[in-house]
């Protein structure tokens, strides 16, 4: 059976992690290095759900995420913070072969991926979207709040790239200018991952790539609204909406994104996507997970980086870019739009102050 790597042991890296190990899946644990060498050969994760005290124990082999070790991943579960993840993988690097299959969980995949477009050569990507809820009590420790889905799948890719052009952002995102967008089959190698993870991964679904599009530009709004509106307001995912601020910033975030979607996705099912698509399953969102504290909420109340920038940031950075009088909402070069506020707004926040941490499911 093929090996998988999971590289970051937060809370939900070290929840999948345990449910492989309890599938007889080979499972290592990838953890920064002085965490490894703390662990020694092997580590053993708790777990405990929601409605139950028994505590749950699985101990699999880890390893230092450092690239010290030679042999090529088969199976790689990036499962690190956004802003972490190109250096995460920078330090691995030598362990991605073109026939590994990296799996993205983690917020801001798009933004993610279009990072990793230099270092991931060959490599096969994959994008994982979860609602599980999962908060850490200490080190490979952690509660599992709350039972959710989980979908897996590839992006789209493209025909043939225009005047020469290509490389994996053309593969991820296409050719939409010239409207050359095909789907190809994937590998009997991905496919496999893409089983594997679905069948042992707390139940993952696969999705085709159209749909595992769609699904990220969704997940991306309602992070751009309900990420930075918590962490700005201090408050549960459920508040937002209530205030007419939150509604109204809800609706100037979403045409943003729409606006970045329709020219940078590749299939029909992205492209048909309206703003009133993308706010509907921000307030679906919010009302499913309307007790629960946003991951960003979280990184302000405890003086942590956030994932802002491969948010609205990225949002505002994408709007920027294309080309002015294609559709852009970017008016000018000072343009910040509601995401750029948005980005700016949680930038200048100080941990000081705030609030301290509660307990409760953290659901990205």
């Amino acid at each position: 059976m093929r090996r998988v790597h999971i590289l970051g042991g937060g809370s939900l890296g070290s929840l999948f992690a345990s449910h492989f190990v309890k599938a007889a899946v080979p499972t290592t644990l990838l953890l920064r290095p002085e965490a490894a060498r703390l662990a020694g050969l092997s580590c053993t994760i708790s777990v405990t759900a929601a409605d139950s005290d028994v505590v749950d124990k699985q101990t699999l082999p880890c390893e230092p995420a450092d690239g010290t070790v030679r042999q090529p991943f088969d199976i790689l579960v990036v499962a690190v913070k956004a802003y972490d993840a190109r250096s995460a993988l920078e330090a691995v690097g030598t362990r991605v072969a073109e026939e590994s299959t990296v799996i993205l969980m983690c917020n801001g995949a798009l933004a993610v991926a279009d990072d990793l477009t230099d270092i991931l050569g060959g490599a096969s990507l994959l994008c994982a979207t979860t609602t599980h809820g999962a908060w850490s009590r200490g080190p490979q420790d952690l509660h599992h709040a709350g039972k959710g889905d989980t979908w897996i799948g590839a992006l789209p890719r493209a025909g043939a790239p225009p005047s020469g052009g290509g490389g994996i952002w053309h593969a991820l995102f296409g050719d939409t200018e010239g409207g050359n967008i095909c789907e190809l089959p994937l590998s009997p190698h991905v496919a496999g991952a893409q089983e594997l993870f679905a069948s042992c991964g707390l139940g993952a679904v696969v999705e085709d790539p159209a749909d595992t599009e769609r699904r990220l530009w969704l997940k991306l709004a309602a992070n751009a609204v309900l990420n930075p509106l918590t962490a700005l307001w201090s408050c549960e995912n459920g508040e937002v909406l209530t205030r007419a601020e939150g509604r109204e910033a809800a609706q100037q975030v979403c045409k943003e994104v729409q606006a970045v979607c329709q020219h940078l996705a590749v299939s029909g099912r992205s492209h048909s996507l309206t703003p009133s698509d993308l706010t509907d399953f921000v307030h679906a969102c919010a009302a499913a997970n309307a007790r629960n504290l946003s991951s960003m909420c979280m990184d302000v109340r405890n003086g942590r980086r956030t994932e802002i920038e491969q948010l609205n940031g990225w949002i505002e950075r994408k709007s920027r870019g294309i080309a002015k009088g294609r559709g852009t909402l970017a008016t000018s070069p000072s343009w910040m739009g509601k995401n750029g506020e948005l980005a700016d707004a949680v930038r200048k926040l100080h941990p000081a102050g705030v609030p301290p941490a509660v307990s409760r499911a953290v659901v990205n």
